[in-house]
């Protein structure tokens, strides 16, 4: 099992635990992701996969909901 971490970029980031529920179930949707934890403190969210799955995949099921990522 692998772990990456992701900073939210940008003018949109998470100010709530609504806004960490959103990025949990949307990257809980991504096929392989096994866990996920998100701060709206931090900006930071951890991704727990089961696969190799790449940054870009995760970026792009963020950006889906509107927010942009970098490896923290």
């Amino acid at each position: 099992m692998s772990k990456v971490t992701l900073k939210i970029i940008g003018d949109h980031q998470m100010n709530c635990g609504g806004c960490e529920g959103n990025v949990k179930f949307t990257l809980s949707q991504v096929p392989g992701v096994t866990e996920v934890s998100a701060s709206n403190q931090t900006q930071l969210v951890e991704v727990a996969m089961n696969t190799d799955i790449s940054v870009e995949t995760l970026q792009t099921a963020l950006l889906g909901i509107g927010y942009q990522a970098e490896l923290a």
